[in-house]
């Protein structure tokens, strides 16, 4: 299994501090400062913050929010909201990321990955989430996020882990900037736990592809015995095969139509929204070679 997943999850900040220490004081840059005071959130009340969106965070592991709002000494009428989540991981907090990635946008070079445009930068690093917005105004001047999320980063200690998570997916057949970590019910389904997807390219067709990280053999087994089960009571068109301990299953999913599962060691590897499965298997092969010896 992949090492970086089981990392106990503290409860101190990876940075060794409190979260709202990671937002710059007084400013981020010469002639912007926070207006009032820095609010912090919790589990408990992090509704009242994001109202509607607060269910998201908590599959992530959300611990505490740090938010202020900064001004420019010359304009104090127009800001930059700064929010940063402390989420339970590093690969959480690549994951809730990814649930607000545009791949259209232009991506900035800070932690494990980030966006910016006219609207809003985001980026993920270490066990951080990252969100700048305007404040007062509809946009801000892309130079002045770049400067503020540099700032907050250059607090946040550095960390690759997520980065080698998403390694397993570095195959030329997906689409870049798709890449997401879902850590609860992947592709909609319970018994896919928590795992990577993707889209990707295949005969001319996008597709998804999926990576589910079990915990070990017993629960990898568990999963692919569970989809099964699924596809019998759906009274779906599927078949099972066993090569060299490797199982394979080639179904008619209900709601993805073409689907192949392989199960490998504590992984299950698979690809959705297939016109005919049995082109994926190759794109899945590459997968499987790319999953580390343990």
């Amino acid at each position: 299994m992949f090492f970086l997943l089981t990392v106990p999850l503290c409860a101190d900040s990876a940075s060794g501090q409190p979260v709202e220490k990671l937002l710059p004081t007084p400013g981020f840059a010469e002639g912007w400062a926070i207006k009032e005071k820095i609010d912090v959130y919790t589990e408990k009340d992090l509704y009242k913050y994001i109202n509607g969106e607060a269910e998201l965070y908590f599959p992530y592991g959300f611990k505490a929010l740090a938010t202020a709002v900064y001004v420019r000494s010359d304009n104090p009428e127009a800001g930059v909201v700064a929010d940063i989540y402390e989420m339970g991981s590093p690969i959480d907090a690549f994951g809730i990321y990814s649930r607000y990635r545009d791949p259209d946008e232009e991506l900035v070079t800070i932690g494990t990955e980030g966006f910016v445009n006219e609207s809003q930068l985001l980026f993920a690093k270490n066990r951080y989430f990252v969100r700048l917005s305007p404040s007062g105004t509809v946009t801000m001047e892309k130079t002045v996020f770049l400067s503020c999320a540099q700032a907050i980063a250059k607090g946040i200690p550095d960390d690759s882990s997520p980065r080698k998570t998403l390694d397993v997916l570095r195959i030329p057949e997906i689409i870049p900037k798709t890449e997401a970590y879902i850590a609860q019910g992947v592709l909609g389904y319970a018994f896919f736990k928590k795992g990577l997807t993707a889209d990707a390219h295949l005969d001319g067709n996008t597709i998804r592809v999926f990576v589910i990280l079990e915990d070990s053999l017993q629960s990898s087994e568990q999963a692919f015995n569970e989809y099964t089960a699924y596809l019998e009571k759906s009274h779906a068109e599927f078949s099972v095969s066993i090569d060299n301990s490797v199982a394979t299953i080639v179904a008619r999913d209900p709601l993805y139509k073409g689907m192949v599962l392989v199960r490998s060691g504590s992984f299950l590897l698979g690809a959705a929204k297939l016109a005919n499965p049995a082109t994926a298997i190759p794109m899945i092969r590459k997968l499987q070679s790319r999953i580390p010896v343990m």
